[in-house]
């Protein structure tokens, strides 16, 4: 992607000095932008198809490497062929190509999430369901579970599609990962409420974990966009 704006930049400082008695006819820059682009799409369409119908457990590429190659292409896109006035209103279709191996990765990430919750309950365990401050009235897993998973939402939020089909697929399957980690949570709750019986202190804090939970949930909610999720995704988020 480097070298492809290194290309732009250079067909625009080279040409624009004989061809600027003809700005609002030709840009250069513009020319040479959208031709490498649809260059870049042919060879990128394929070959992204072609790992695509390879089963994900096969695949040799890391699903955080197929996430750096679409950030790259997304910034190329934004920066040197957003600006070009016929692809202004127009949908680009490489956020499509990307989606398998978008979904490995929220897949992947399901373990990742969950093994951060066992951490965060293990962490309480260990340091006696601790008040993360004075002024909190909760103990530190509730912040450890969340930051997980604002994470990953952050990552979908910086891939900043143009495609709200495809978004609204990845907040589909986000939500999924959502509703395994918060349910294990409260049954974790659950559980050590059995345990811990009497425990006055500690289980004022657990009760405050679960207030804080859904607290965090709707911000989260909110952030995912709300009101404007597709209804199956609302439906689940509202459930928990």
């Amino acid at each position: 992607m480097y070298l492809l704006t290194c290309i732009i930049s250079e067909d625009r400082e080279r040409y624009n000095s004989y061809l600027n008695q003809f700005p609002s006819e030709l840009n250069v820059g513009y020319i040479s932008a959208d031709t490498l682009w649809k260059l870049l799409s042919v060879d990128l369409k394929d070959h992204l198809e072609e790992h695509g119908r390879i089963p994900a457990e096969r695949r040799e590429v890391k699903s955080a490497d197929y996430m750096n190659l679409h950030f790259m292409v997304k910034r190329f896109y934004d920066t040197s062929v957003k600006i070009i006035p016929e692809a202004k209103n127009t949908v680009p279709e490489y956020p499509k190509w990307f989606e398998p191996f978008v979904m490995q990765w929220l897949n992947e990430n399901d373990d990742m999430s969950m093994e951060y919750l066992h951490n965060a309950l293990e962490k309480d365990r260990q340091t006696g369901y601790q008040q993360t401050s004075e002024h909190c009235l909760f103990s530190s897993s509730v912040v450890d579970v969340f930051t997980q998973l604002n994470q990953c939402h952050g990552i979908i939020k910086t891939l900043d599609l143009h495609d709200p089909l495809v978004i609204a697929k990845y907040m589909k399957r986000f939500s999924v990962t959502i509703s395994q980690v918060l349910l294990g949570y409260a049954n974790a709750i659950r559980r050590t409420f059995e345990n811990v019986g009497g425990q006055d202190r500690i289980c004022s804090i657990l009760m405050n974990n679960i207030q804080q939970l859904r607290l965090n949930l709707e911000q989260l909610y909110e952030l995912m966009g709300g009101a404007q999720l597709d209804d199956e995704t609302k439906a689940m988020l509202n459930d928990l």
